[in-house]
């Protein structure tokens, strides 16, 4: 069915998904409202992640290489899943105008200070438009290289921090010493950031060797990222504490800040900042394709250079409107979105509609 110019291999497939999960989680303080527990929080989002992305996979199932929302008209009919199709095509655009803000929020406080924000938005949104405009082939054979940067980056910078002397493992007790309330209540956003997120990749099955390779696949990264952000979260609270990491935009920036060995490696943020610019263009540009796919299917558009535009300059423009500050930002991307966007769009309208077919094959 697809040609090999347009073909996901298994291997490019995993790293996509690998890259697309660590993202910004790397660098933004993940579940501090469970405090000292955050990385229990954080393992247990991953393994509910994983429940849900099966989930997904099987409305999936009887569709092979159709994209998502092709597959909702196939399953509720042609005018209540195209308006489905349509609200997750903004949906996507909405993910990939805060995966913009991420990184200009990070370039405007670490690098870019006196930047304005609409230069930071325009670079990123014409070297994202520039890689998929050669093809998602060429998106995942950038994604093998940053793959391999961004996990020695990884890797370098726990052993800086682990040798600089600033880790104290018992800031990570008591574990729960607010008992398990403190890990309930930062439950939905364990579950959605990033975990839930990884359902953009359900757009990408028209590009599949194999159809069935994406379920095994996304289990396996979403272990794997689980267990990375679980380190990081593990690292953050014994270098920095509790406190500092709920206050901080950035605590592994703040973490990585921390290192100086011998007075002669030390103000290593830019592997924190290296980080989250590698992860960020690649969860935007995962969220940016999959609003073109829909687009293109939602709408029977076939001129693909002409989609990327449209979608590309409604992002740049949504990036410019929504979220005028850091702290709106943020307080909307943790707070308000948890319910009136992620709950619904991730997780309450594929089990809905996974509980619908199971339903449908037991009476049938």
């Amino acid at each position: 069915m697809n040609s090999n110019n347009t073909t996901l291999h298994v291997s490019q497939l995993f790293r996509l998904m690998m890259l697309f999960e660590l993202g910004s989680a790397l660098v933004f303080p993940l579940n501090s409202d469970a405090k000292e527990a955050a990385w229990i929080s954080t393992l247990l989002g991953m393994l509910l992640g994983l429940v849900l992305f099966t989930v997904v996979c099987y409305i999936l199932k009887d569709h092979p290489y159709q994209p998502f929302t092709v597959v909702l008209e196939s399953l509720i009919g042609k005018v209540l899943g195209k308006t489905l199709a349509f609200l997750y095509t903004l949906f996507f655009i909405y993910q990939a105008t805060r995966q913009f803000n991420d990184f200009a929020l990070l370039m405007n406080v670490s690098i870019f200070e006196e930047t304005p924000l609409l230069i930071i938005h325009l670079m990123m949104v014409l070297a994202i438009s520039y890689v998929l405009s050669l093809g998602i082939v060429a998106l995942a054979r950038t994604g093998e290289i940053f793959y391999l940067v961004m996990f020695v980056m990884i890797v370098l910078a726990s052993l800086f921090i682990m040798v600089s002397g600033v880790l104290d493992v018992h800031r990570l007790m008591p574990i729960l010493g607010d008992g398990v309330s403190s890990i309930l209540q930062s439950f939905p956003k364990a579950l959605n950031f990033p975990f839930s997120e990884v359902i953009a990749f359900a757009m990408f099955t028209p590009y599949l060797k194999r159809s069935d390779s994406l379920l095994r696949t996304g289990i396996v990264s979403l272990m794997i990222s689980g267990g990375v952000l679980t380190w990081i979260t593990v690292l953050n609270i014994s270098v920095l504490g509790v406190d500092i990491v709920s206050q901080s935009f950035f605590p592994f920036l703040m973490s990585i800040g921390e290192v100086n060995i011998s007075d002669f490696i030390q103000r290593l943020d830019a592997i924190a900042v290296m980080m989250l610019i590698i992860g960020v263009f690649f969860k935007a540009s995962i969220f940016y394709l999959a609003a073109v796919i829909a687009v293109s299917h939602l709408f029977k558009m076939s001129d693909y250079k002409k989609i990327l535009l449209i979608v590309g300059t409604t992002i740049f423009l949504s990036a410019l409107i929504v979220s005028p500050n850091s702290s709106h930002h943020l307080q909307e991307g943790l707070v308000s979105d948890q319910w009136l966007i992620y709950l619904p769009f991730e997780i309450t309208i594929p089990v809905i509609l996974a509980m619908g077919i199971w339903i449908y094959k037991k009476l049938a």
